[in-house]
């Protein structure tokens, strides 16, 4: 995982747990109990379908398929970016894949200005 990657907000998986990645995590000087940068101990989180559902950007029908949505297929997650009608009035897609939870949530920020934050009753911030 790359330092570049991570804002503040995004979730990542530290000591196997759902971490939200805070201001303090990028501090130079901030180290853990056996004295190594926590940073350096952050796992992207491969998106899935739950993980989808939990921020609530899933999509399961094709014919709800529009900007700024996910869906899965073959356990690949799709991020659509936009949507367009060619010449023969046909719904044309255009889409991204992705693979971890960060990139979806930088993606999303990037697109709409907006956050992904945990739908209500959703997995915790501090456990997987």
């Amino acid at each position: 995982m790359k330092t570049n990657e991570l804002r503040i907000g995004n979730y990542v998986l530290f000591n196997n747990k759902t971490k939200t990645v805070d201001l303090s995590d990028f501090g130079t000087e901030w180290t853990g109990d056996l004295g190594r940068t926590i940073f350096k101990e952050f796992k992207p989180i491969p998106v899935n379908k739950e993980w989808l559902s939990d921020l609530d950007i899933l999509t399961d029908s094709k014919f709800d398929y529009k900007e700024n949505v996910a869906y899965v297929v073959n356990n690949k997650c799709y991020y659509v970016i936009d949507t367009y009608y060619d010449s023969n009035d046909a719904t044309c897609y255009v889409e991204i894949e992705i693979d971890f939870v960060h990139e979806l949530q930088n993606l999303h920020f990037s697109l709409t200005g907006e956050e992904l934050k945990l739908a209500s009753g959703a997995r915790s911030s501090s456990t997987e």
